[in-house]
């Protein structure tokens, strides 16, 4: 019965709870199909905006970050949304 839903249905998974086997399937293929940010941003962010910086690190995909005197430098991928409001800040 499980074989034959897994052949009818598109996207579908078997996976134990009790025994773990499929989970690293199911949570890979979650993974890949939830949005990832797609700009590049490079940035020195001002210690005031801290929740910039904040947003960056939950919406964003950070490569680097170094702190200087006038902020914290950030290199990473980010949503369009958030993309803008670091463009503004130049």
């Amino acid at each position: 019965m499980i074989m034959q839903l897994l052949r009818e249905e598109a996207n579908s998974f078997a996976f134990s709870a009790r025994t773990g086997f499929g989970i690293e399937t199911l949570v890979a293929a979650i993974e890949s199909s939830l949005p990832r940010p797609r700009i590049e941003v490079k940035a020195v962010i001002p210690f005031s905006r801290g929740d910039l910086v904040n947003a960056i690190h939950e919406r964003g995909e950070i490569f680097s970050e170094d702190y200087l005197p006038e902020g914290t430098s950030i290199h990473a991928l980010v949503d369009g949304a958030l993309a803008k409001v670091i463009e503004d800040l130049a």
